[in-house]
């Protein structure tokens, strides 16, 4: 199964309905992916998405009021954390791995004591640098 095959399931959380899919292995730490503040499941690049699913559980979803879940669309990176705490619970996950662009790894890995690494930070920062370099050619801080 590939991000674009996989069917688009749904779980009940914190007053929402989150959209998710659900490929890889079946067993496992799963690798949640985190978006940015606007950003869907859809938005993944699925040759990196892919390729990561060949070794292990991988989970992409819509965070609050994005996408095709619902609720209220979170304006802070703190409230957007706190719901992604909520999806993984309501999928009865105990630990997690996370990815994702930088800030939501942080404050997500910070809130939930049971997420075992977040590995990686994808940056996206093009901005008053102009630096457009690919993320593993620019410093990235790493949560841990």
């Amino acid at each position: 199964m590939t991000l674009e095959t996989a069917p688009t399931e749904f779980a009940e959380a914190a007053k929402a309905r989150f959209a998710y899919r659900k490929l890889g292995l079946r067993d496992g730490t799963p690798l949640i992916c985190l978006q940015h503040f606007s950003g869907t499941m859809d938005a993944w690049d699925p040759a990196v998405v892919n390729a990561l699913a060949q070794g292990r559980p991988v989970i992409v979803f819509d965070n609050k009021g994005l996408g095709k879940s619902s609720g209220a669309t979170p304006d802070n990176v703190a409230q957007m954390a706190a719901d992604a705490e909520s999806f993984v619970s309501a999928l009865d996950i105990t630990t997690v791995d996370l990815l994702g662009y930088y800030p939501a790894v942080r404050p997500s890995a910070d809130r939930a004591p049971d997420v075992r690494r977040a590995p990686a930070a994808l940056v996206s920062d093009i901005g008053a640098s102009g630096d457009a370099r690919p993320p593993g050619r620019r410093p990235v801080s790493a949560p841990g």
